[in-house]
């Protein structure tokens, strides 16, 4: 039940996070491209939206999944784990894992 929660944590602060980022870069991206901010239209600000969620979301939800397991497996195997190498090491794995996820084709 707990890798569950951890699940749906992770897919959702990645969708949160796309939510309120994607517009601000389709507003730089905007910019760059035509070197005017005259073309903005905020009905398109989430245009493209649904593909960037498609491989955030699972990514994101597997990191989260993947760093807390990690966490805990690496402090049963080792309860004197220096706290520094336990975030180092668990962050790893789970940007690892992500990647996988994210970038498989």
């Amino acid at each position: 039940m707990e890798h569950l929660k951890n699940l749906i944590t992770g897919a959702i602060s990645g969708a949160i996070v796309d939510a309120v980022l994607f517009p601000i870069d389709y507003i730089k991206t905007n910019i760059q491209t035509n070197n005017s901010f005259s073309i903005y239209d905020p009905r398109k600000l989430y245009n493209g939206i649904l593909p960037t969620l498609i491989g955030t979301v699972p990514a994101s939800a597997f990191f989260y999944c993947f760093y807390e397991l990690s966490k805990k497996l690496l402090t049963d195997y080792n309860a004197n784990i220096n706290k520094s190498s336990l975030y180092l090491i668990s962050t790893s794995i789970a940007e690892i894992t992500a990647c996988i996820i994210r970038y498989k084709k």
